[in-house]
């Protein structure tokens, strides 16, 4: 094993970039400590269980990458990463984000924009990210165990929230005063119609909601208070808004533009009076039709 390592620590001290995805390890290995420039260290498909404090030493590092391996959480040492700019933890065991009974202020984590700790057995939303501080764009968090979204994520400042297949079903009221929130998915989970807070609809900057696969009927989702056709437009449809390819619900190489986004869920098409409306959008706008299972996004382009 030194023999495969040997040579990628070598070419990592000239690139900053180490990558020793699938090599079966157990721990990270401890010439890795003496690499002061490295900028991307990628652990992924390995069998570490545990990552040293001593990784606080990789002072300039903006992409970690620990994907399937045995984790149970990251030590708390992970708040001395400051240049840290993605965390991948996906498909681990964590059941805590940060070491268990530590005390830690990650606020100095303020160049951190991704987070992905999905496929892992949290049973509660990791807090220790709802800082200010902290002005990420994405944090998936999708198949866990999670069942409450508490009050703490009104702090939060991601862009796209991903919570799909956990077991929610309390959303504290916190969670529409999150300021930079646009994409909140939560499907497949436990919620109930009397539990969805209304303010969502009513008074948040939140454009995208994605609630299919919950204790509720869509129909009785549709008639809940904001969902008027002011809200409808204002929550449902992107005005302006440039997304980039990971906020959307599939895989694409390029960015676009979007001016209107519509979807529809489960075949519950336009009323006659909506579709007088998109025959009238479609004179201006190219259209084009993406089916991803069972549900149907409907996006508007601006023409050229």
């Amino acid at each position: 094993m030194g023999n495969t390592i040997a040579p990628r620590i070598e070419n990592a001290e000239k690139t900053g970039v180490l990558q020793v995805s699938g090599l079966k390890l157990k721990k990270v290995p401890e010439q890795v400590k003496h690499l002061r420039n490295l900028r991307s260290l990628d652990l992924s498909n390995n069998k570490i269980e545990n990552i040293d404090p001593w990784i606080s030493v990789l002072k300039n590092l903006k992409v970690l990458n620990v994907e399937n391996n045995k984790l149970k959480y990251f030590p708390a040492e992970l708040y001395l990463l400051t240049k840290l700019e993605s965390l991948n933890g996906n498909s681990n065991f964590l059941i805590n984000f940060i070491t268990p009974g530590a005390i830690v202020n990650l606020n100095e984590l303020s160049c951190l924009r991704t987070v992905n700790l999905s496929h892992n057995c949290l049973t509660e939303f990791p807090v220790e990210l709802c800082l200010k501080s902290i002005p990420i764009n994405v944090i998936d968090l999708s198949n866990n165990q999670i069942s409450i979204i508490p009050n703490a994520i009104a702090s939060l400042q991601a862009i796209e929230i991903n919570l799909n297949s956990n077991k929610i079903s309390i959303i504290s009221n916190g969670i529409a005063q999150c300021e930079r929130l646009k994409v909140l998915r939560l499907e497949h989970n436990c919620l109930r119609l009397e539990n969805f807070p209304t303010e969502l609809l009513t008074n948040s900057q939140v454009s995208l909601i994605c609630v299919d696969g919950n204790s509720f009927n869509m129909k009785d989702f549709y008639n809940l208070p904001g969902y008027s056709k002011v809200s409808y437009s204002r929550h449902y449809y992107l005005f302006n808004y440039s997304f980039h390819a990971h906020l959307l619900p599939y895989r694409v190489t390029s960015t676009f533009s979007l001016r209107y986004l519509t979807f529809v869920v489960y075949g519950t098409f336009y009323s006659n009076e909506e579709k007088s409306c998109l025959e009238n959008i479609q004179k201006r706008r190219q259209f084009f039709l993406v089916k991803i299972k069972h549900n149907y996004y409907r996006y508007h382009t601006l023409s050229d």
